[in-house]
This record gives structure tokens, sequence and C-alpha cells, in this order.
């Protein structure tokens, strides 16, 4: 268990200089299981937050490869799909399906 907060803490020192704004809840839940006295409870939020951490790894490390991929073969630029704001494209579809959900 002290092992698992220990690279949760890590992951986020190593990682992030300091904490995304996106990570703020999960950083709070570790500090308060850190002080949570029913292990039990604890391991189990633990145990969760290590599958998480585990599958965010994952993505992070691969989504850049297979964007990559798509470059190649669409043209586009890589970090144009993951920051930057796509043209809309299909206008008359995009503007009947959301008068539909309204």
């Amino acid at each position: 268990m002290f092992v698992t907060l220990l690279l949760l803490s890590l992951y986020f020192i190593s990682v992030i200089s300091s904490v995304s704004q996106l990570d703020v809840p999960l950083e709070i839940l570790i500090r308060r299981l850190e002080s949570d006295k029913d292990t039990a409870e604890k391991l189990g939020a633990l145990k969760g937050i290590e599958d998480f951490l585990t599958k965010r790894l994952y993505v992070d490390n691969n989504l850049k490869d297979y964007l990559d991929t798509i470059n190649l073969l669409v043209g586009i630029d890589t970090e144009a799909i993951l920051k930057g704001k796509q043209a809309l494209h299909h206008r008359k579809c995009y503007r009947k399906r959301m008068s539909r959900s309204a």
C-alpha cells in the first residue's frame, strides 16, 4: 500500500511539475487516502487509481504514435489534431443534428 502511494506521488512529481487542472480531483483523492484509516476502502480506491493511471499512461504513450500514422495517411499535423480546432465540415448535417437535440 505504501509502495502504491509512493508510486502515485512519484507519477505526479515526475510527469508534471505542478498538478494540472484536470488532475486536481485525483490529487485531492490521493491526499485524502493518505490520511484515511479504513484500510479496505483505501486499498480499493488505490487499486482503482492505479488502474486508471496505468490505462492513462498507455493512452499517452500510444496516442501520439497512432496520430503519427494518421498523419502519414491523411497529411494532417499531429499537434493540430491534438490541440487545434478543426474546421467544421458538413455544416448542413451538423445544424440538422443540433436542431434535433435541442
